[in-house]
């Protein structure tokens, strides 16, 4: 009878064990799908300000922040606000030109960028508590960049205007697409032997350790069968 009983239990731990191995195929199979992408990326303002043309009141233009992120990310550029305190009843300026540049760089291969040149010229108008501005970006509005294995896609915008003097900032966002693995059949990019990833030949060999386990929980329960017999 005991000999009978320690048969009962054995395929229970063999179950217990496929279970954990079945669970981290699972997981292994999620992770073998997902990609870091991680990259990070920095501006700079090639104008720091825009005068009105009474030539007093200014506009100021500040870079966005340096960061990192990873996939598609809508990134602030460009932060614009009027000085203050305002100065008279009110002021404009027509078609000042302005540019600013960004760097990005693939932190999976710690392939940076050139310098990704943005541009536009804006016309406005402000008092001391409303303002009106007309922005026109000017081509290229988007880059498309090869960095390790990737393309980035970067295109301008959108604009928001600023507020009045002590207000709310204006902005210009810009959205980076990271656009999947590059063409290997492209010019700078010579023809590669597909390999199978790591995490593919880790979920192979679970998937075979699950399939033994199964067996030989098989093998447990007719044994343990047939001495209960």
């Amino acid at each position: 009878m005991q000999n009978s009983s320690m048969a009962r239990t054995r395929p229970k731990r063999w179950l217990s064990g496929a279970g954990w191995l079945l669970a981290l195929c699972v997981l292994c199979g999620s992770a073998a799908g997902v990609r870091a992408g991680q990259w990070s990326y920095e501006w700079v303002s090639n104008n720091d300000k825009i005068i009105f043309g009474g030539g007093i009141n200014e506009l100021n233009l500040t870079a966005g922040p340096s960061g990192t992120t990873s996939g598609n990310q809508s990134i602030l550029g460009l932060l614009l606000d009027i000085e203050a305190p305002f100065h008279g009843t009110s002021d404009s300026f027509v078609t000042q030109n302005y540019s600013l540049t960004l760097r990005i760089k693939d932190l999976d291969s710690n392939e940076q960028s050139g310098p990704l040149t943005f541009g536009g010229n804006l016309s406005g108008s402000a008092t001391a508590d409303s303002t009106n501005f007309i922005n026109n970006f000017v081509a290229p509005t988007e880059i498309v960049v090869p960095l390790g294995d990737v393309e980035y896609k970067v295109t301008i915008g959108p604009f928001a205007k600023p507020g009045p003097a002590g207000g709310a900032s204006g902005t210009i966002h810009a959205f980076v697409e990271v656009l999947g693995e590059r063409d290997p059949t492209g010019p700078n990019n010579p023809p590669t032997h597909e390999t199978p990833e790591p995490g593919t030949l880790v979920l192979a060999g679970l998937a075979a350790a699950c399939s033994g386990a199964a067996a030989v929980r098989k093998r447990w329960k007719t044994r343990a069968t047939q001495q209960g017999a």
